[in-house]
């Protein structure tokens, strides 16, 4: 889950991250690949080069998901049970959102 835009500069740099990944499978050097993809500014070619894919690492894990039903008086075991497992992205979504 990479970046929509730069966060220096503000420069859209979330779709560049699959042809990047792609240029630097084809034995391009990162210095190459960032070139080629129109990246000269320092601050946008560190939001490719520094990122991270764990969204794969992070789908491997599923995690209970909460009701939060104010009339629902059951024990919180049966809620999760109720509810079923879900998939991290939506759990953290639903957390974020909470928060906002």
């Amino acid at each position: 889950m990479i970046p929509i835009r730069c966060f220096t500069c503000t420069k859209v740099v979330g779709n560049l991250w699959e042809p990047f990944k792609q240029k630097l499978q084809d034995d391009r050097s990162p210095n190459e690949a960032l070139y080629e993809l129109g990246l000269t500014r320092y601050c946008c070619r560190r939001m490719l080069i520094s990122h991270l894919d764990l969204t794969d690492k992070f789908l491997m894990y599923n995690c209970p998901s909460y009701t939060t039903d104010a009339n629902d008086s059951s024990p919180v075991d049966e809620r999760v049970e109720k509810s079923g497992p879900v998939n991290i992205q939506q759990q953290i979504l639903r957390v974020a959102s909470r928060h906002l």
